[in-house]
Protein backbone atom coordinates (compact mmCIF):
# COMPACT_ATOMS: atom_id res chain seq x y z
CA UNK A 1 0.00 0.00 0.00
CA UNK A 2 1.25 3.46 -0.89
CA UNK A 3 -0.28 6.85 -1.61
CA UNK A 4 -0.11 9.43 -4.38
CA UNK A 5 -0.90 13.14 -4.05
CA UNK A 6 -1.68 15.59 -6.84
CA UNK A 7 -1.37 19.22 -5.64
CA UNK A 8 -2.43 20.72 -8.99
CA UNK A 9 -5.71 22.52 -9.62
CA UNK A 10 -6.01 22.03 -13.38
CA UNK A 11 -4.10 18.84 -14.21
CA UNK A 12 -4.83 15.20 -13.50
CA UNK A 13 -2.11 12.59 -13.47
CA UNK A 14 -1.83 9.12 -14.96
CA UNK A 15 0.77 7.22 -12.96
CA UNK A 16 2.33 3.85 -13.79
CA UNK A 17 3.78 2.37 -10.62
CA UNK A 18 5.09 -0.77 -9.00
CA UNK A 19 6.34 -1.82 -5.58
CA UNK A 20 9.85 -3.07 -4.96
CA UNK A 21 10.68 -5.25 -1.96
CA UNK A 22 13.32 -7.56 -0.61
CA UNK A 23 16.69 -7.65 -2.36
CA UNK A 24 15.55 -7.26 -5.97
CA UNK A 25 11.87 -8.25 -6.20
CA UNK A 26 9.16 -6.08 -7.75
CA UNK A 27 5.46 -6.27 -8.51
CA UNK A 28 3.79 -5.98 -11.90
CA UNK A 29 3.27 -2.42 -13.18
CA UNK A 30 -0.17 -0.91 -12.56
CA UNK A 31 -1.81 2.38 -13.52
CA UNK A 32 -3.56 4.87 -11.25
CA UNK A 33 -5.35 8.16 -11.99
CA UNK A 34 -4.91 11.01 -9.52
CA UNK A 35 -7.40 13.88 -9.81
CA UNK A 36 -6.56 17.51 -9.03
CA UNK A 37 -6.15 18.14 -5.29
CA UNK A 38 -6.51 14.44 -4.56
CA UNK A 39 -4.58 12.08 -2.29
CA UNK A 40 -5.35 8.45 -3.02
CA UNK A 41 -4.03 5.02 -2.08
CA UNK A 42 -2.40 2.65 -4.55
CA UNK A 43 -2.48 -1.08 -3.86
CA UNK A 44 -0.90 -4.21 -5.16
CA UNK A 45 -2.68 -7.23 -3.73
CA UNK A 46 -1.96 -10.96 -3.83
CA UNK A 47 1.84 -10.73 -3.91
CA UNK A 48 3.29 -14.17 -3.19
CA UNK A 49 6.03 -13.57 -0.67
CA UNK A 50 6.75 -14.43 2.92
CA UNK A 51 6.32 -10.99 4.48
CA UNK A 52 7.83 -8.63 1.88
CA UNK A 53 10.47 -6.49 3.59
CA UNK A 54 11.49 -2.91 2.78
CA UNK A 55 8.65 -2.32 0.35
CA UNK A 56 8.91 0.92 -1.64
CA UNK A 57 6.59 2.59 -4.13
CA UNK A 58 8.32 3.28 -7.46
CA UNK A 59 6.82 5.57 -10.10
CA UNK A 60 7.68 4.19 -13.54
CA UNK A 61 6.05 6.91 -15.62
CA UNK A 62 3.94 10.01 -15.10
CA UNK A 63 1.64 11.65 -17.65
CA UNK A 64 -0.13 14.95 -17.02
CA UNK A 65 -3.49 15.82 -18.60
CA UNK A 66 -4.83 19.37 -18.54
CA UNK A 67 -8.50 19.98 -17.82
CA UNK A 68 -9.90 22.36 -20.41
CA UNK A 69 -11.42 25.30 -18.45
CA UNK A 70 -13.57 26.25 -21.47
CA UNK A 71 -15.32 22.88 -21.32
CA UNK A 72 -15.10 22.22 -17.58
CA UNK A 73 -14.75 25.58 -15.80
CA UNK A 74 -15.36 24.09 -12.34
CA UNK A 75 -13.70 20.69 -12.12
CA UNK A 76 -14.53 20.24 -8.42
CA UNK A 77 -18.27 20.55 -9.13
CA UNK A 78 -17.97 18.33 -12.25
CA UNK A 79 -16.19 15.67 -10.19
CA UNK A 80 -18.69 15.93 -7.33
CA UNK A 81 -21.56 15.24 -9.74
CA UNK A 82 -19.84 11.99 -10.69
CA UNK A 83 -18.03 10.86 -7.55
CA UNK A 84 -20.07 11.43 -4.42
CA UNK A 85 -19.99 8.12 -2.56
CA UNK A 86 -21.15 8.18 1.07
CA UNK A 87 -19.85 5.41 3.33
CA UNK A 88 -21.67 4.57 6.58
CA UNK A 89 -21.64 1.92 9.30
CA UNK A 90 -18.03 0.95 8.56
CA UNK A 91 -16.71 -1.53 11.13
CA UNK A 92 -14.25 -4.38 11.52
CA UNK A 93 -14.91 -7.41 13.69
CA UNK A 94 -13.01 -10.66 14.37
CA UNK A 95 -14.67 -13.92 13.34
CA UNK A 96 -14.09 -17.49 14.49
CA UNK A 97 -12.39 -19.49 11.76
CA UNK A 98 -12.32 -23.19 10.96
CA UNK A 99 -9.39 -24.98 12.50
CA UNK A 100 -8.52 -22.04 14.72
CA UNK A 101 -7.35 -19.83 11.82
CA UNK A 102 -8.22 -16.20 12.69
CA UNK A 103 -10.58 -14.34 10.40
CA UNK A 104 -11.97 -10.83 10.31
CA UNK A 105 -14.78 -9.02 8.54
CA UNK A 106 -14.95 -5.44 7.33
CA UNK A 107 -18.52 -4.29 6.76
CA UNK A 108 -19.89 -1.02 5.44
CA UNK A 109 -22.66 0.54 3.39
CA UNK A 110 -21.92 2.78 0.43
CA UNK A 111 -24.45 5.05 -1.28
CA UNK A 112 -23.91 6.42 -4.77
CA UNK A 113 -25.10 9.99 -4.26
CA UNK A 114 -23.65 11.16 -7.55
CA UNK A 115 -25.79 11.81 -10.59
CA UNK A 116 -24.33 8.86 -12.52
CA UNK A 117 -24.20 5.09 -12.28
CA UNK A 118 -21.23 2.90 -13.22
CA UNK A 119 -20.82 -0.49 -14.80
CA UNK A 120 -17.84 -1.08 -12.53
CA UNK A 121 -17.12 0.88 -9.33
CA UNK A 122 -13.84 -0.13 -7.63
CA UNK A 123 -13.06 0.78 -4.02
CA UNK A 124 -9.97 0.45 -1.86
CA UNK A 125 -10.62 -0.72 1.70
CA UNK A 126 -8.01 0.13 4.33
CA UNK A 127 -7.96 -1.13 7.90
CA UNK A 128 -6.25 1.41 10.15
CA UNK A 129 -4.90 1.59 13.67
CA UNK A 130 -4.53 5.29 14.31
CA UNK A 131 -2.94 6.62 11.12
CA UNK A 132 -1.16 3.33 10.31
CA UNK A 133 -2.55 0.97 7.67
CA UNK A 134 -2.65 -2.58 9.09
CA UNK A 135 -4.66 -4.22 6.32
CA UNK A 136 -5.72 -3.51 2.75
CA UNK A 137 -8.11 -4.99 0.26
CA UNK A 138 -10.26 -3.93 -2.70
CA UNK A 139 -13.74 -4.61 -3.92
CA UNK A 140 -15.74 -3.71 -7.03
CA UNK A 141 -19.47 -3.01 -7.18
CA UNK A 142 -20.94 -3.95 -10.56
CA UNK A 143 -23.78 -1.95 -12.15
CA UNK A 144 -23.83 0.56 -9.29
CA UNK A 145 -26.78 2.84 -10.01
CA UNK A 146 -27.10 6.51 -9.06
CA UNK A 147 -28.96 6.76 -5.76
CA UNK A 148 -28.34 3.09 -4.91
CA UNK A 149 -27.04 1.87 -1.54
CA UNK A 150 -25.10 -1.38 -1.22
CA UNK A 151 -24.04 -3.29 1.85
CA UNK A 152 -20.54 -4.79 1.57
CA UNK A 153 -18.87 -7.50 3.68
CA UNK A 154 -15.20 -8.36 3.11
CA UNK A 155 -13.51 -11.26 4.87
CA UNK A 156 -9.88 -11.07 5.96
CA UNK A 157 -7.98 -14.37 6.31
CA UNK A 158 -5.34 -14.13 9.01
CA UNK A 159 -4.72 -11.94 12.02
CA UNK A 160 -5.29 -8.18 11.73
CA UNK A 161 -4.22 -6.45 14.95
CA UNK A 162 -6.04 -3.59 16.66
CA UNK A 163 -8.21 -2.10 13.91
CA UNK A 164 -9.66 1.30 14.87
CA UNK A 165 -11.23 2.40 11.61
CA UNK A 166 -12.24 1.12 8.18
CA UNK A 167 -11.54 3.62 5.40
CA UNK A 168 -13.28 3.13 2.04
CA UNK A 169 -12.00 5.12 -0.96
CA UNK A 170 -13.66 5.12 -4.42
CA UNK A 171 -11.20 4.54 -7.28
CA UNK A 172 -13.61 5.11 -10.18
CA UNK A 173 -12.21 6.51 -13.42
CA UNK A 174 -14.68 9.33 -14.11
CA UNK A 175 -12.94 10.11 -17.42
CA UNK A 176 -13.89 6.70 -18.87
CA UNK A 177 -17.13 7.39 -20.73
CA UNK A 178 -17.65 3.67 -21.45
CA UNK A 179 -18.01 2.94 -17.71
CA UNK A 180 -21.11 5.12 -17.24
CA UNK A 181 -24.42 3.29 -17.05
CA UNK A 182 -26.98 4.53 -19.57
CA UNK A 183 -29.46 6.93 -17.99
CA UNK A 184 -32.81 5.62 -16.91
CA UNK A 185 -35.80 6.79 -18.91
CA UNK A 186 -36.56 10.42 -18.16
CA UNK A 187 -32.96 11.21 -17.18
CA UNK A 188 -30.43 13.07 -19.30
CA UNK A 189 -26.73 12.34 -19.70
CA UNK A 190 -23.93 14.87 -20.11
CA UNK A 191 -22.72 13.89 -23.56
CA UNK A 192 -19.47 15.91 -23.61
CA UNK A 193 -17.03 13.45 -25.12
CA UNK A 194 -13.85 14.83 -23.57
CA UNK A 195 -15.05 14.21 -20.00
CA UNK A 196 -13.19 17.16 -18.50
CA UNK A 197 -9.95 16.81 -20.41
Amino acid sequence: VGSLTNPNDDWWAEVVYQFTYGADASTEAQTALVYPRQKRPVLTLGVKSSRPANANLRVLSLSWHRIDPHVTPDFAAWKSERLTMTVSDAAFSPLPGNGGEPLGRASFSVKNESAFGYWSAPFAVLLKRGSAVVGASATTLEAFEAGETRRVDLTWFGSVPGVDTVEVIPLINIFDASNYLPPRSGESLDTRTNFGQ
